[in-house]
């Protein structure tokens, strides 16, 4: 079972990988050849089908995977998974496709109607695909679902891209996604043993509804401020500011996913193992803090100083004005995660409704801020949507000091020299933005006052460095 799971471990790991280097390879080679509008009309069909693939899916998922039992239980709760998903996917296909005028009304780009039609089928290919993935992963066969991975980020490298080039537009993406989808859809079917039977048990019904009903109300609740995004930047700006915006958020997740990717689950599972040790848990909450706070906050500073640079890199002259917006979503965002190994703290401790409530009440606090802000132009409608996600701060650290014995000031004396250092790379960049220089000498200039504060950092934490060598590196036999 151990050889199992550890195949499986790296399996999944390869699976990360492959994701995380093609995905973001054919996302900036279209960036490169389509424009923000191009990419704003898709983010209108793309919202709409993530509300509606959290309904279609009901959270069956994650419970097909908790239940244990005979084979002929686990025969009937997968035909009662597959009975759902198939049949709320059908539902929510076809209603996305009569009523995709209406939809792109709503969200005030009428040219994003055909597109909705078109992208309903994932609905229903994503419904049909629910009990073969549950089953995959149950079994630990990540080797098959690395491939199907593959297949998933891979599809639209091979078909948006010769499309996109052959002048095809936003429909470079649709194809690409829309064909990726229906490609892994058809490869589970092939490759499973499982097939449905139309067999109902109502009482074992009602008990799958109530456990994963749940999960989808906390996923709404994580959807909706990114739905409200695209509603009010589609319906008070420009099919090109929703591009932007989208594009940017899209940049920040591909570079988290990057860089933490890989340390966010690996700290929840220690947290987990080590969570009743009291002092041990706060040492270990605190040193992630730090190295998590430290990445996140200096990749968003980088991406900050360097964000004209990088605009004209990765992006065609269409795309004028995207920097600022990027660099702004970087820079806040990225000192966002100071509170994130806190909250996985609380997470590792059973405290899932803390985080949930946070969450909720973020969500219902933002939509008015976020409606009157919207007024006030993208720029400032992307600072204000960034500081909102602050908000869950208190309620994490108020609980974080309670249950962890963290507090905010802990975390804050934890992490100085970051914020002291990071915060004196903005205000020099600051200074020689305001010098007038050539492109060459400016982006020297800006490598030297990113630099320096990188380095002070380093040296101010020399004894910390040599204690994580020690802690990951291997022992001299």
């Amino acid at each position: 079972m151990r050889n199992k799971i550890f195949k499986a471990t790296l399996w999944s790991l390869f699976s990360e990988i492959i994701a995380k280097v093609i995905g973001p390879i054919g996302f900036l080679v279209l960036t490169k050849i389509l424009s923000p509008k191009d990419f704003g009309v898709v983010a209108v069909a793309t919202t709409i089908l993530g509300f509606v693939n959290i309904i279609s899916d009901l959270g069956i998922g994650k419970v097909l995977i908790q239940e244990k039992g005979d084979d002929e239980y686990l025969l009937k709760i997968n035909n009662i998974g597959f009975l759902i998903n198939s049949a709320l996917g059908v539902l929510l296909c076809l209603l996305m496709i009569v009523f995709s005028t209406e939809l792109a009304l709503f969200f005030g780009n009428t040219e994003s109607s055909m597109v909705i039609k078109v992208m309903a089928a994932q609905v229903l290919f994503n419904s049909l695909s629910t009990v073969q993935i549950s089953n995959k992963k149950k079994s630990l066969n990540f080797k098959f679902l690395f491939y199907l991975r593959l297949i998933t980020v891979g599809t639209p490298l091979l078909v948006s891209i010769p499309i996109a080039f052959a002048g095809g537009g936003y429909w470079a993406i649709v194809w690409g996604q829309v064909l990726g989808s229906f490609l892994s859809t058809l490869a589970l079917w092939v490759n499973s043993k499982w097939k449905p039977k139309f067999q109902i048990d109502f009482d074992l019904l009602k008990q799958i509804l109530s456990k994963s009903s749940w999960n989808s109300l906390d996923q709404i609740f994580v959807w909706l401020p990114l739905g409200v995004d695209t509603f009010l930047i589609s319906r008070y700006m420009t099919s090109g500011d929703l591009g932007i915006y989208s594009t940017s958020r899209t940049l920040f997740s591909t570079a988290i996913s990057l860089s933490l990717g890989a340390i966010m689950p690996v700290i929840f599972s220690v947290y987990s193992e080590i969570s009743t040790d009291e002092s041990r848990l706060k040492k270990t909450i605190l040193s992630s803090q730090k190295i998590i706070f430290f990445i996140s906050s200096f990749m968003g500073v980088g991406v900050y100083v360097f964000r004209e640079l990088i605009e004209q890199i990765f992006f065609n002259s269409k795309w004028v004005g995207i920097s600022d917006v990027f660099g702004i979503l970087f820079l806040l965002m990225g000192f966002e995660y100071f509170s994130g190994a806190v909250d996985e703290g609380l997470r590792s401790k059973g405290f899932f409704k803390i985080t949930a409530i946070s969450t909720t009440v973020l969500s219902l606090v933002s939509i008015p801020v976020l409606f009157i802000s919207i007024k006030y132009g993208i720029i400032v409608y992307v600072v204000v949507r960034v500081l909102l996600l602050y908000l869950t701060d208190p309620i994490i650290y108020y609980f974080s000091k309670k249950i962890l014995g963290v507090s905010f000031f802990d975390c804050f004396i934890n992490t100085k020299n970051i914020i002291l250092c990071s915060l004196s790379a903005v205000f020099f960049d600051f200074l020689i933005s305001r010098l007038e220089l050539s492109a060459l000498m400016l982006n020297l200039a800006k490598a030297i006052v990113y630099g320096i504060p990188l380095f002070v950092f380093l040296y101010l934490e020399k004894d910390e460095i040599v204690k994580y060598k020690k802690m990951f590196g291997k022992e001299k036999v």
